[in-house]
């Protein structure tokens, strides 16, 4: 049950440095993910419908080779087997040679439309829709809090973040972390977000990072003090 098609970027898509622009990369997959749910009949307006919400809790991708502007290029996408935690969605953006250039995951859960508590997947996907395979061997590790001493970095999302469910959604998260960044800059090896609370619509979001060497780490705060995501970015 895996889902392939085709699309194209644009000069729109990258950075001055050639990255392909990271929520660009998380929009893909999002893409990807929204027309292969749609086949297997599990998108957004089918699980509504028993009072539940796809919700991302954790995403990375790593950069094998950066594609280039004006490319056609194919991404691949599958559910794994779920456990009590939610699922894994895989994804493989391969060029017209069929050479892997990006490999990302995503964790994915069902959660409640009432009390935001975890749901099961059982009686929600058909049978035979997930494929035992990963794209990573090892285990995403989840990222920890830390502390730093460099200036904060603050911004409120407005309405143009917000999808479906109400909340930000995931590909921004993106944007938030790069923006704390400042002078840091350099070719995306790898990237990771572990989304921990809903960031909602004018609801301030303080951004904390640190620097070692060539790995960044990001964090936003509430204005609780609530930590809503962390974030990990390398570069070469």
């Amino acid at each position: 049950m895996k889902h392939t098609f085709s699309f194209r970027l644009t000069a729109e898509d990258f950075d001055v440095q050639g990255n392909l622009i990271p929520r660009q990369v998380l929009n893909i997959f999002q893409k990807a993910a929204d027309s292969h749910a749609i086949l297997l009949g599990v998108d957004h307006d089918v699980v509504v419908t028993h009072h539940l919400l796809w919700v991302v809790t954790q995403t990375r991708y790593q950069v094998i080779s950066l594609p280039k502007p004006d490319e056609t290029l194919t991404i691949t996408t599958w559910p794994t087997p779920p456990n009590r935690l939610g699922s894994k969605r895989e994804y493989l953006i391969q060029n017209e040679n069929n050479e892997i250039l990006i490999k990302g995951s995503s964790n994915w859960v069902l959660m409640d439309m009432e009390s935001r508590r975890l749901a099961s997947f059982a009686d929600i996907f058909p049978e035979n829709s997930f494929v035992d395979e990963s794209v990573f061997s090892e285990k995403a590790p989840r990222l920890r809090n830390f502390e730093t001493d460099n200036q904060p970095y603050t911004l409120c999302p407005d309405e143009s973040t917000i999808d479906v469910n109400g909340h930000v959604n995931n590909t921004f998260y993106a944007d938030f972390a790069l923006s704390a960044l400042g002078d840091f800059n350099g070719i995306i090896s790898t990237l990771q977000i572990d989304y921990l609370h809903e960031v909602l619509c004018h609801e301030p979001l303080t951004l904390y990072h640190k620097i070692e060497e060539k790995t960044a780490f990001i964090k936003g705060l509430s204005a609780d003090n609530t930590l809503m995501f962390t974030c990990t970015v390398n570069v070469k």
